[in-house]
């Protein structure tokens, strides 16, 4: 006995139905490529935004509460796995530096949060590039008392 084929929910106008996958892709990368280029000119914690722009927050980048600009590289990254749209991976790798003085010149500022804020970022460049320069701002972060000035 066949089964009958499952009826698809509607959707309303403007909203991408989560079946439609290669659609679903195309907007998330294209978001993607918008909010990395952003984060990129300005880095900054980008935690909400009912409206849609992520960039008005006034947390800056190495602000004790930022955690939230992973979101962005993750999916940057992700987008770049999909794609190989190099330019994604250009955009990331200019973060470099803010990453990197979030754990070093900004620890004092640091908190529970950067596993996660290093996963997105460090760890899965060097698994993606395997560049040895992605290892130290994710070993800093996993040091014991990161959050201590030495």
């Amino acid at each position: 006995m066949s089964r009958p084929a499952l009826e698809r929910p509607a959707v309303p106008a403007g909203v991408v139905p989560y079946f439609d996958f290669a659609r679903t892709l195309a907007v998330t990368v294209e978001k993607a490529r918008h909010n990395i280029v952003r984060l990129a000119e300005r880095p900054c914690a980008v935690p909400f935004a009912t409206d849609g722009n992520y960039f008005t927050h006034a947390e800056g980048f190495v602000d004790i509460g930022n955690w939230t600009s992973s979101f962005h590289t993750g999916k940057a990254l992700l987008a770049f796995e999909a794609t190989r749209g190099h330019e994604l991976l250009r955009h990331v790798n200019r973060l470099g530096e803010v990453y990197e003085a979030k754990v070093t010149r900004h620890r004092a500022d640091t908190m529970h949060d950067l596993g996660f804020l290093y996963s997105l970022y460090s760890v899965v460049l060097y698994r993606l590039t395997g560049g040895l320069e992605h290892r130290r701002p994710r070993a800093n972060s996993a040091r014991p008392h990161a959050s201590s000035p030495s």
